[in-house]
């Protein structure tokens, strides 16, 4: 009997193909997450060390210039902190809307194989009663060619 051969074969390839670079996409939206998640991070340590720094030297005798630009600079803080988080937050609405995308895809790919998994099967049931046929033959013949 002849050797198994999925038709579609060129299609699994091809959706294969298709999952890995959305996965790839994946992997880069959420490494950029994480990349700002840090940067949103040493920002707040920034402003955190402003914090105390002023406390302090609020309680000395500090020069008015130099609380306006302590005020200006931790607003500036403020504000990159708002973005940053913004920005967070936009990139995780286009990881969901990538990690949908992947879903359609394992889903493409996964009725592919189900399909070569039945067509394995039933070449494989075709492959045994072709076999069970044979040994049938010989069988009979034996019988035949010993009376």
């Amino acid at each position: 009997m002849k050797k198994f051969s999925f038709r579609l074969q060129a299609l699994l390839d091809v959706r294969n193909n298709l999952e890995e670079q959305v996965k790839l996409k994946l992997a880069a939206k959420n490494r950029e997450i994480i990349d700002n998640g840090r940067e949103l991070k040493e920002l707040h340590d920034r402003l955190r060390d402003l914090q105390t720094t002023e406390k302090s030297a609020r309680s000395g005798n500090e020069p008015v210039l130099l609380m306006r630009y302590g005020v200006s600079y931790r607003y500036k803080l403020k504000s990159d902190i708002l973005r940053t988080g913004r920005h967070i937050d936009e990139l995780r609405v286009e990881a969901n809307e990538i990690r949908s995308k992947l879903v359609e895809a394992t889903r493409a790919r996964r009725a592919l194989e189900i399909i070569r998994e039945r067509q394995v099967s039933e070449w494989k049931k075709a492959y045994r009663r072709g076999e069970q046929n044979f040994i049938d033959d010989v069988a009979q013949q034996q019988y035949i060619a010993s009376r």
